[in-house]
């Protein structure tokens, strides 16, 4: 629009100094307007090329800080965990979210270390399994953690963080036990401390344990990828990983 003002200006100039002698005056004016006009637009220009320079390189320390943050944020989840498991009838998926009042937590599983090992149990049937099991009526999820603890083990529970839950859904068409959620549960999962104090308890109406034994992360992963069980392992190596960070 402006430009077009310009021109008309121009031309009306042209026309008046064929007729007055002032249109020259008039014609100078608008000149020096129209260069002033330029100037101004050149040095607006680049003012708005410094603070684009500027966006620029705050971007770019900002990509780098959250590149920072990123290096120390929980690691991701082992791909075993990110596809939907299948244990017998139940199909369960595991998310980082958790909710410990949602009246659906029916079991609770536990990565164990001590110092700097995992605390692995195996049954008498061979397998590796990962500590933990089934609330009995009316039992908080702690209080069953302490008892499935006392059981496999022979521990006492020392420290217990939750890093996330299995959202089950059983195909079954009645519940594992009465007093448990159907068909939807929750299975917390964590991992923490625990202190050896003996053998495991054993009670006689559950799975019999053979042998508890201390590894090394390695070494306990590569025991469940052996009897593919790579949810386990992308567990122990989770709460591993979650721990060394808050080390």
């Amino acid at each position: 629009m402006t430009l077009l003002m310009f021109a008309l200006l121009f031309v009306g100039s042209v026309i008046l100094m064929m007729s007055t002698p002032y249109a020259i005056v008039i014609l100078g004016s608008l000149l020096l307007a129209i260069v002033i006009n330029v100037l101004m637009k050149q040095n607006l220009l680049r003012k708005d090329m410094e603070e684009i320079k500027e966006l620029l390189m705050e971007e770019k320390e900002a990509r780098k800080n959250l590149e920072f943050q990123t290096d120390r944020r929980p690691p991701e989840l082992p791909e075993a965990l990110t596809r939907t498991v299948n244990w017998g009838p139940v199909q369960a998926d595991f998310t980082r979210e958790y909710d410990l009042n949602s009246g659906k937590v029916s079991n609770i599983s536990m990565v164990p270390f001590v110092e700097e090992q995992c605390v692995m149990f195996q049954l008498e049937s061979g397998s590796w399994e990962l500590p933990g099991g089934t609330l009995e009526p009316g039992e908080h999820f702690m209080q069953g953690l302490r008892r499935e603890i006392a059981e496999e083990l022979g521990a006492e529970l020392k420290s217990y963080y939750v890093i996330g839950q299995f959202s089950c859904r059983s195909l079954a068409d009645k519940p594992y036990r009465p007093h448990i959620p159907h068909p939807e549960f929750v299975r917390l999962v964590g991992y923490g401390d625990v202190e050896l104090l003996g053998p495991p308890l054993n009670p006689p109406d559950g799975e019999q344990v053979a042998a508890v034994v201390l590894m090394d992360i390695e070494e306990a992963v590569s025991c469940f990828e052996e009897q593919g069980r790579d949810d386990l392992a992308g567990l122990y190596w989770l709460a591993h990983s979650i721990r060394a960070t808050k080390a």
